[in-house]
């Protein structure tokens, strides 16, 4: 009663195989293939592509594309004839153990009295800032004053001895125009001391000399009583200051503090910074002096 009629005695369904109609590759498909691919790939057209050579051609006395854009485009061209200005404009040389004359020719010639870039380079910046084209050159040279100068006649002495231990030793011509830094430290308000440079330019040739301080940085007093604890009571250049410099001092309770640039940990300025906010004033009045005598 449940199975009334037998499974097998349903009709199945006769089937007709059309080898066009199922075939995907047939030129003509019908069924399923037909549906997905009502239209062959290969019946799709190719677009043409045609070769310019002058348009690709850079070289082209009146290109288009890329390079057309390129050589129309002012923006870029006064970009790169600026970077090419500026490769032949700034000529340095850093060699303390140079003996010879530096040759004139160039519009500014300048020696510093140190090879340490964190002189030379803010001079050479400077200059270059004020006028354009200028050749530097640092030479290390030693002064007769104590490592760490006290005072601003230390500091003066400092300077100025740098410029005749240059000229003395025949590194330069005697009427080069040389700039000499000497940082030192002054105690410009009772028991409150600063750390200043001196900056002395020397040019025998036009007779101009300037004078001009760094911006005034201070110091902890505690660590100008270790400089001076530090220096024995015979120190020959004891006059001029400490055997022990201040950033010696830092450096040997904060390590990762750099000796020569210890500035920019007590007064957010990097030394280097400073030299040359000062220098590019020194150079602005240089060539104000050299115009008045033209």
């Amino acid at each position: 009663e449940l199975n009334p009629t037998p499974w097998t005695n349903y009709p199945t369904p006769a089937t007709t195989y059309d080898p066009q109609q199922n075939d995907p590759s047939s030129t003509n498909p019908s069924g399923i293939w037909g549906e997905l691919n009502p239209t062959p790939w290969t019946n799709y057209p190719t677009p043409a592509t045609t070769y310019d050579p002058q348009q690709n051609d850079p070289s082209s006395t009146n290109p288009s594309g890329i390079w057309g854009w390129f050589s129309n485009n002012k923006v870029l061209a006064t970009v790169v004839e600026k970077a090419k200005t500026g490769l032949e404009t700034v000529i340095t040389t850093v060699d303390p153990q140079m003996k010879q004359y530096i040759q004139p020719g160039h519009e500014i010639n300048i020696v510093v009295t140190s090879a340490k870039d964190v002189k030379l380079t803010p001079v050479r910046d400077a200059f270059t800032h004020v006028f354009g084209r200028v050749t530097t050159q640092g030479i290390g040279v030693q002064s007769n004053v104590a490592p760490q100068p006290v005072g601003f006649e230390a500091g003066f002495k400092g300077a100025q001895q740098r410029i005749e231990n240059l000229r003395r030793q025949n590194v330069v011509r005697s009427d080069q125009c040389v700039v000499s830094i000497e940082n030192f430290i002054a105690e410009l308000v009772p028991d409150m001391y600063f750390d200043l440079g001196y900056v002395l330019l020397s040019d025998p040739l036009n007779s101009i000399e300037l004078h001009l301080f760094t911006q005034a940085i201070p110091v902890p007093i505690e660590y100008v009583y270790q400089a001076r604890d530090r220096t024995p009571a015979d120190y020959p250049l004891k006059w001029s200051g400490y055997m022990v410099t201040i950033g010696e001092i830092l450096h040997s309770q904060l390590p990762l503090v750099n000796p020569e640039d210890w500035h920019e940990m007590m007064s957010g300025t990097s030394r280097r910074d400073i030299i040359y906010a000062t220098c590019k004033s020194l150079a602005y009045m240089y060539k104000q002096r050299l115009n008045r005598q033209q």
